[in-house]
């Protein structure tokens, strides 16, 4: 009788545990997006500005950007350095829920990217993070404004890693620590 009662509460507690983990789960699910769906009104929401762009001369920091897709490899700072990509330092604000995003950043134009590796058939680029977020962009939404971005104020956003943002866009379309870019 003793042993039936110890096999019922385990029973018991291993049904509440189950579903004390699926109920957090889809809570956390719920409140942390993993991609921005394609095609969203991503002007909604307004986005930000550059000024004061000059080319920037200084030193490259370590980095490296898996690509996959159209162009498969990884982008790295030694691939910058011979590419003759140029870098451009510059003023940026970008808009987030709480306010502003005001610094200075150092980047090269995504579009002068696509064009060094020749990458114009694709339909959307897929950026993910370590952090399980993604932003997706059709081809269409990407601007003339859209950075990888090697440094945010005097450091690396993600220590060896790049950062995409669209200036057009509000902050929550960016991606701060690229772990990969898949075009489609």
């Amino acid at each position: 009788m003793k042993a039936k009662n110890i096999i019922i509460y385990v029973v018991i507690l291993l049904v509440v545990a189950c579903g004390t983990f699926f109920v957090t789960k889809s809570i956390y699910d719920k409140k942390t997006p993993t991609s921005i769906d394609e095609g969203h009104n991503k002007k909604a929401l307004e986005g930000g500005t550059t000024a004061d762009m000059v080319e920037y001369t200084g030193e490259i920091p370590d980095f490296a950007m898996p690509v996959r897709g159209s162009y498969t490899g990884t982008f790295t700072d030694e691939d910058l350095k011979s590419s003759g990509i140029k870098v451009y330092q510059f003023q940026g604000s970008l808009k987030i829920f709480f306010g502003d995003i005001e610094s200075k950043f150092i980047g090269i134009k995504f579009k002068d990217f696509l064009d060094y590796y020749n990458i114009a058939d694709y339909s959307k680029v897929k950026f993910n993070d370590f952090n399980r977020l993604s932003v997706t962009y059709l081809k269409e939404e990407v601007t003339d404004n859209a950075y990888l971005i090697i440094k945010r104020g005097e450091t690396q956003m993600v220590e060896k890693f790049l950062g995409f943002v669209d200036f057009t866009y509000a902050y929550n379309y960016s991606i701060e620590g690229v772990l990969s870019a898949i075009f489609e």
